[in-house]
């Protein structure tokens, strides 16, 4: 999840542990943990509902990258 807010995957813990990563971090079973829902509002992205519009464009894109 480190990659998908831009910090280095190397770093994230160090972040973590000096409450600096850019969402809700909670620790289970030994290992970091977070929900979706915050990652996509870390990202900007706070509203989940998923339109026919971005999905068609999406669709096109990716046509024209293949």
């Amino acid at each position: 999840m480190a990659e998908l807010l831009g910090v280095d995957a190397a770093k994230a813990g160090g972040l973590v542990r000096a409450g600096r990563f850019p969402c809700r971090v909670t620790k289970e079973k030994g290992r970091y943990v977070v929900l979706p829902d915050d990652v996509l509002v870390a990202m900007g992205l706070d509203d989940p509902i998923v339109r026919i519009v971005d999905l068609l464009a999406g669709a096109e894109f990716a046509r024209r990258r293949d």
